[in-house]
């Protein structure tokens, strides 16, 4: 990943493969409220496993919003 994506995407933490730290159950990065998946997450070994990633980051971002709800502005922590 090119040192301006990786600026462009602080303050979040990179891994040594210059990739976004992600917890692979949730795909929630280092960052409350900011989720990964597919590729830029790096868990996947495939193109299925890899559309996947997406849709457990959007489920998991789906129930972060409903959770934290307006509370997102004064920093929501599940």
């Amino acid at each position: 990943m090119s040192v301006a994506v990786i600026q462009a995407m602080a303050p979040l933490k990179f891994n040594k493969w210059g990739l976004p730290e992600v917890d692979p159950t949730t795909m929630s990065s280092s960052e409350p409220g900011v989720f990964c998946g597919g590729d830029i997450a790096g868990v996947a070994n495939t193109t299925v496993e890899s559309v996947n990633d997406g849709k457990q980051a959007s489920w998991h971002l789906h129930k972060y919003l409903q959770v934290c709800g307006l509370q997102i502005k004064i920093g929501c922590h599940m």
